[in-house]
């Protein structure tokens, strides 16, 4: 077998051509090496935390790769498992390989098969007790709403009240509330 012989010029034109191929980004020219754009290794939107997860101790074996690469087979029947639990991504590898997750992806548990309720996103959700997502003031709902005081809804502001109506207003000295029921 003979092997070609080529030039101190020709070889660093077949590297520069190799290396100029599309690995990364070009420099404009005038731009110094150390002050152009570098290359990011890190998935958009994701920290270099995330990407070095380790496990914890006492955590569920459910990860593969990092502590917070979850393998998805084992969350399968949870599926607002990532949407409750952000840091952790979702491994479609594991090969029935588990190790220690990290406690920032725990175990799935039965939240986990639901979207979970959020006050405040807008969005009046089943079993949502937010006035911000599902309109108007609640009195009795368990929040002091900007609206409430202790004297319109003692319930939820505190209480100064002897007795209650339904709509946990202080009971008026007569006994009867503006509804026409009797206080409590």
């Amino acid at each position: 077998m003979r092997i070609a012989q080529v030039g101190a010029k020709s070889l660093v034109l077949a590297v520069l051509l190799v290396v100029g191929s599309g690995c990364g980004q070009e420099v404009e020219p005038g731009v110094l090496a150390d002050e152009a754009p570098t290359m990011s290794v890190e998935p958009v939107g994701q920290t270099t935390a995330g990407l070095t997860c380790n496990g914890t101790a006492g955590q569920w074996n459910g990860c593969r790769g990092t502590g917070c690469s979850v393998c998805a087979e084992k969350v399968s029947d949870y599926p607002y498992y990532f949407q409750r639990h952000p840091s952790c991504q979702k491994n479609t590898i594991c090969y029935g390989l588990y190790y220690q997750c990290n406690a920032a992806c725990p175990a799935p548990t039965e939240a986990d098969r639901y979207p979970p309720v959020v006050c405040g996103n807008g969005i009046c959700e089943a079993g949502e007790t937010c006035s911000q997502d599902c309109g108007g003031t609640w009195c009795g709902d368990g929040f002091c709403d900007p609206n409430e005081t202790r004297y319109s809804c003692n319930v939820d502001c505190g209480s100064i009240c002897q007795s209650y109506c339904s709509n946990g207003s202080c009971c008026p000295s007569s006994g009867v509330c503006s509804d026409g029921s009797f206080c409590w």
